[in-house]
Formats: C-alpha cells, sequence, structure tokens
C-alpha cells in the first residue's frame, strides 16, 4: 500500500511539474492532485525537490536502459548483426519516448533551471551515457565497420542531440507513429554517414524492398 501511495504521488506531480513546471507547483497542489492531506506526501518526500529528484531518477533509468542498447553493440563483431540490430534498439528508444511522454517532457523542458544538484545528476548522466557510446563508435571504428576519419566524440554528441530532438516531437505526435518504418530510417541515417565504404552495400538491408529484390534474384 505504501508503495502504490507513494507511485501515485509520484504520478500526479509529474503531470503538475510538466502542466504548471517545477517551480510554480508546490506540495499543497501535488497532494490537492492526489486528493490527499498535505502531511501525507511528507510521510513520502521530505520536499517538492525530493518529489522531482525521484521523478528525474525514474527517468534517467528509463533513458539508461534503452540507451545502454546503444553501448551493447560493442559486442557485435559482424556487420550484418549491427546493421539488423540498430533498428531495433532505435525502435525500443522510440517507443520509450512515446510511452513516457510525461517524463519525457520533465527531463527536456524542466530539468534544466530547476535546482544545481538535480542539474548536476543530469549533466553526469549525460556525461556517463556520452563516454559509453564513444567508446562504442570508436570500436567500431577500429573493427572497420565505421571510418577511420570520424571524430567519434562529435558524433556521439550529434546522436545524443538528435535523440533528445526526437524525444521533443513525440511531445506533439497525437497519434501514435510507425516506430518500426521510422527506426529503419533513423538506422539507415546513421549508418550511411558512418559506414566503412568496404561495408556500403550491407545497409541495403535496411531496405526491405531491396531485401525482396534480392531475394526474388
Amino acid at each position: 500500500m505504501a508503495v502504490n501511495r507513494r507511485e501515485d504521488i509520484l504520478h500526479v506531480a509529474a503531470e503538475l511539474f510538466s502542466r504548471q513546471g517545477y517551480h510554480d507547483t508546490t506540495v499543497a497542489d501535488i497532494a490537492r492532485a492526489a486528493g490527499i492531506a498535505q502531511g501525507t506526501v511528507y510521510l513520502y518526500f521530505g520536499s517538492k525537490k525530493e518529489v522531482f529528484s525521484a521523478l528525474v531518477d525514474q527517468t534517467l533509468s528509463l533513458f539508461h536502459d534503452v540507451l545502454i542498447q546503444f553501448v551493447d553493440l560493442r559486442q557485435v563483431d559482424d556487420i550484418h548483426t549491427l546493421i539488423r540490430q540498430l533498428p531495433r534498439i532505435y525502435e525500443q528508444v522510440l517507443r520509450l519516448f512515446h510511452e513516457n511522454r510525461t517524463l519525457t517532457r520533465l527531463m527536456l523542458t524542466e530539468v534544466r533551471g530547476a535546482d544545481l544538484e538535480i542539474e548536476a545528476k543530469l549533466a553526469n548522466f549525460y556525461a556517463n551515457v556520452s563516454k559509453q557510446i564513444e567508446t562504442g563508435i570508436r570500436l567500431r571504428m577500429e573493427r572497420g565497420f565505421y571510418r577511420s576519419d570520424i571524430d567519434a566524440a562529435l558524433i556521439t554528441q550529434c546522436l545524443l542531440g538528435m535523440m533528445e530532438r526526437l524525444a521533443a516531437h513525440f511531445l506533439l505526435e497525437r497519434e501514435k507513429p510507425d516506430f518500426a518504418s521510422m527506426a529503419v530510417q533513423l538506422a539507415r541515417f546513421e549508418l550511411n554517414g558512418l559506414i566503412h565504404p568496404d561495408h556500403a552495400e550491407a545497409v541495403w538491408l535496411l531496405d526491405p524492398s531491396a531485401s525482396e529484390d534480392a531475394a526474388e534474384a
């Protein structure tokens, strides 16, 4: 019961923070929206900041679970496996953003400027994820999957920036998108920009029509 009450408070708070903003939302607002006494909120959280910090942790955990799958591509030692797996990972990321739009909105609009300690938490998260993704890109360069003239640190920031903009896009998307189709386009976009010329022809695997033509041939 205690766990459910805590989650109820977080759910209501997420909606209020995303709609009203962190600074304009009070503990009294949260209690009122949750249909509980203000003192009950304090049984689970010491302050509004603690409520918001818990939501940030929850969101970062979601993002980490998906983004870390890009890191798992470090284990791939075959170009065709890489090309098959990349769209699947992009699809999972897109679904995460769409299914968790309230938390995503908080991350994109309210965390920066909310509190120095919470901002530092976000900065540490991005630093860790950036390092992991950059390491994966460098490994694919060493294995000859990606071109050797790539600035891995720059490409890492470009990919993360692209994912942030996609997350913002889904905040406005009212209909359920075709995740699979979008994922293929994103994977093709990444691979066509980074893949080593020796493997360029393998990208046709991301084109369903080309795959069918090849099968018929």
